[in-house]
């Protein structure tokens, strides 16, 4: 008997039109043909990795029952992400992997597959010179955490030129070439060990987007010591956070083409606004 199933992909019609001519009398090329089609929908699916130490509210694994459930990845921007390719007609994976490893295997994608995209990565120009850029996911507010045990006013931060007064402390891995700031040391491996770091008088302040350090606590794993306060940073202006597509792909550009036709059509309808909203636990406009 013969049949059709239509696929997306030309050679997913020709393979499935093949297999089934073949069906009765030469179930060994039909076996083949079948291990053909799965390699092949294997390949069509988007693997994006992000950063394993999660990025609240837009991307963490959930707490239940007073667990980290691993199992699972939610946050806004993993729901959006799931809308947005929904709406591209794209079928996605996405793991959690190290920073710095994540972006590796974005650029170093080739014939042999890998993760071909990551998200949550915030806008530099080195990245948009290394990867395919997507449209914004959204925005976040930049600011600084500090000890006003050592700074009861704040930081003096009235121009560019006030930074080099004080010592920062970042993460490792992480972009700071948009925050126009002096000295800055990364040495720490995540954002909670940084806030330590100020906590403890060895540096003045972190730069930081506020939102994904304050939901921390939404997610039941809060990670800003007690004391410590926010300021506004004037002199950096608010971060963008987009999909980063590896260049070596042979299909970026229609991936990039797809997900923005996607992104700006979610939010001009709402639905980008829909999802943030009920994790925003910072609210800024939109």
């Amino acid at each position: 008997m013969w049949f059709v199933k239509l696929s997306r992909r030309g050679s997913f019609l020709a393979l499935r039109i093949c297999c089934a001519g073949f069906e009765m009398r030469f179930t060994t090329l039909l076996g083949m043909c079948g291990c053909f089609l799965s390699v092949s929908a294997q390949a069509d699916t988007l693997k994006i990795c992000d950063d394993q130490e999660g990025w609240p509210p837009y991307i963490y694994h959930p707490v239940e029952n007073g667990r980290v459930n691993t199992d699972k990845i939610e946050g806004a921007a993993v729901e959006f992400m799931t809308a947005v390719f929904a709406d591209a007609g794209i079928e996605y994976l996405l793991e959690l992997l190290p920073w710095k490893r994540c972006m590796y295997e974005v650029a170093s994608f080739g014939p042999s597959g890998g993760f071909e995209a990551f998200s949550n990565g915030s806008f530099t120009e080195e990245r948009a010179a290394t990867y395919l850029i997507t449209k914004p996911l959204y925005e976040t507010t930049s600011g600084l955490f500090y000890n006003p045990a050592y700074h009861p006013n704040g930081l003096d931060l009235m121009t560019v030129a006030d930074t080099k007064k004080y010592k920062f402390c970042g993460v490792f891995g992480y972009a700071y070439e948009n925050w126009v700031i002096g000295d800055i040391d990364t040495s720490a491996k995540s954002t909670e060990l940084a806030l330590k770091m100020v906590e403890a008088g060895r540096c003045d302040a972190v730069p930081t987007a506020i939102e994904p350090v304050l939901g921390s606590a939404a997610v039941g794993n809060p990670i800003v010591p007690a004391g410590l306060r926010i300021q506004t940073f004037e002199t950096a202006e608010n971060a963008t956070y987009h999909i980063y597509i590896s260049r070596a792909s042979p299909r970026a550009e229609e991936l990039r083409s797809k997900i923005d036709a996607s992104i700006a059509k979610l939010r001009q309808d709402g639905t980008h606004a829909a999802i943030f909203d009920k994790y925003q636990t910072f609210r800024t406009s939109d």
